[in-house]
């Protein structure tokens, strides 16, 4: 009998056998998938995500001023500062300009004052007393070393800043005559100039301690003379004290002003972001350089008020890095927040989904390479929610141990590696 050829099998027919034989096994493995899933988020061991606290500190003028270039070149994303470091300077022609005012009323001040004393000779020239003549003289005197005194503070400062811009001459040559781009002749030039204003600080220096010490002589003279000044010599010295007081008080905020042309780095890091460059102003208070801090202390995570855990100084935890074939490592929880307080968004698994948790800080587990800023997985086991009590050896890991200085020639960081037995850190946790 001849092959007949096979009749297909409908659409519709397919379908019942789908509904009728594949569907429910599909159904049932979906809800046993789902069983598992909800069981282990009720029942399992509570899993939140830990992230490495990771520091940046936004470096800021403290006054308003125009940015200069360093002499050491520009900072670039990427770069490694180290704690102490120059990474920003403000133009200093401002801060001299002011010198130059309060120089010019120290000097009327010194006229009027040379004044006031010749016109209380002048008044005096009949009725002249020899102890009246001394305390009028003490009293006079004390005011003259007083302006002595404001006049050696502001020359300082001017040297100060003159020190500043000849330091960063001087960097700059002898790095280029070290990639003999200078003679030796420029770079003596430059030492010699600095060492003329070093030297020109300490002789003022040691002229201002010495006026300081003439103004406690005369005071303590003037205090102990037996006849006090005439009256009226009070009246022409009140002005003349009042403008030596308003000249220290701004030769005081001029040193403060001194020290903020400067910038420096607060820590050893790398520069994660430049806000403004040299030519820029900029207003006290607005961010220059971000600097992030690239050694690792802390795990922070946060529990949620659904998860069945009571956190407690020394409870046991697993960090797991999420990474393929990493295992988790045992460490403990070291510190406990004091409020519930909202996630951040990149600890929760919905972003459009706002949840609140409290903060618990855990020890940076050893045998684990992170980084700041990296999330793990932080798992609270049944079997070791109880407090205990040991000690552990952890070594001080930073990416910054090992540096290799150089901007715009490609170096950088050298791969992080973990450091020798010798710098264990030991933790003792209860």
């Amino acid at each position: 009998m001849a092959s007949m050829p096979r009749i297909r099998t409908s659409w519709p027919q397919r379908w019942r056998q789908i509904r009728s034989q594949v569907l429910p096994v599909l159904v049932f493995g979906g809800i046993a998938v789902l069983t598992v899933r909800l069981w282990s988020w009720q029942a399992g061991p509570p899993t939140v995500v830990g992230e490495v606290e990771a520091l940046r500190f936004d470096t800021a003028s403290h006054i308003d001023g125009v940015l200069v270039a360093l002499p050491t070149g520009e900072l670039e994303p990427f770069d490694v500062v180290m704690a102490g470091e120059l990474i920003a300077k403000l133009d200093d022609r401002p801060v001299l300009a002011l010198l130059a005012i309060l120089q010019a009323d120290l000097l009327r001040i010194k006229q009027e004052l040379a004044a006031t004393e010749a016109g209380v000779r002048q008044q005096d020239a009949d009725r002249q007393h020899d102890h009246e003549d001394e305390a009028r003289r003490l009293a006079v005197d004390v005011e003259r070393v007083r302006l002595e005194i404001v006049d050696r503070k502001a020359l300082l400062e001017t040297d100060r800043i003159e020190l500043l811009r000849l330091d960063e001459t001087f960097d700059a040559v002898r790095g280029a005559y070290e990639q003999e781009a200078e003679t030796q002749f420029s770079l003596r030039i430059n030492q010699l100039q600095r060492d003329e204003v070093e030297q020109r600080i300490r002789s003022n220096t040691v002229a201002l301690g010495e006026a300081e010490d003439q103004l406690a002589a005369a005071v303590q003279r003037l205090k102990y003379q037996p006849m006090a000044a005439p009256p009226y010599l009070e009246a022409f010295l009140a002005p003349i004290r009042a403008a030596i007081a308003t000249q220290e008080a701004r030769v005081g905020e001029l040193a403060i002003r001194v020290g903020w042309l400067e910038i420096r780095s607060p820590i050893t890091g790398t520069i994660s972001a430049v806000y403004a460059r040299p030519g820029q102003a900029v207003r006290a208070g607005d961010p220059i350089l971000t600097v992030a801090d690239g050694h690792l202390r802390h795990i922070v995570a946060y529990i949620r008020q659904h998860q069945r855990v009571e956190p407690r100084v020394g409870t046991a935890v697993e960090v797991r890095v999420r990474s393929r074939g990493q295992t988790g490592v045992q460490t403990w929880i070291d510190r406990v927040g004091a409020q519930i307080e909202p996630v951040p968004l990149h600890h929760l698994r919905y972003p459009n989904v706002l949840e609140w948790g409290l903060p618990v800080r855990i020890v940076m587990p050893p045998g684990l390479i992170l980084r700041p800023g990296e999330l793990v997985d932080v798992t609270f086991r049944d079997d070791e929610q109880t407090k205990v009590c040991g000690s552990l050896a952890a070594p001080r890991y930073s990416p910054l141990d090992h540096l290799v200085r150089g901007r715009g020639n490609g170096s950088g960081i050298v791969a992080p590696r973990w450091v020798a037995p010798s710098r264990l850190e030991r933790y003792v946790f209860c």
